[in-house]
């Protein structure tokens, strides 16, 4: 874990403080917590792919297996 410093209003440090409060954590969990949430939505949602058809990707996936042969025996 990396720390870290930011300025933040007096009015969000009094709902931080609430939500910890309320939710039994410390303030700075629920400030990672909000900056995780954020940072998810820059992420890829690599769940989706397997719900996605692409035939033209199975025989790819297979594909490098004629290359290994052998290796690691």
């Amino acid at each position: 874990m990396v720390k870290t410093t930011m300025y933040i209003s007096e009015e969000l440090k009094q709902d931080i403080h609430l939500l910890a409060q309320n939710r039994g954590t410390s303030e700075a969990q629920v400030m990672r917590d909000a900056l995780e949430k954020e940072a998810a939505t820059l992420r890829p949602d690599w769940d989706l792919l397997p719900s996605l058809d692409l035939p033209h990707m199975q025989p790819m996936a297979h594909e490098d297996e004629c290359f290994l042969t052998g290796f690691g025996a």
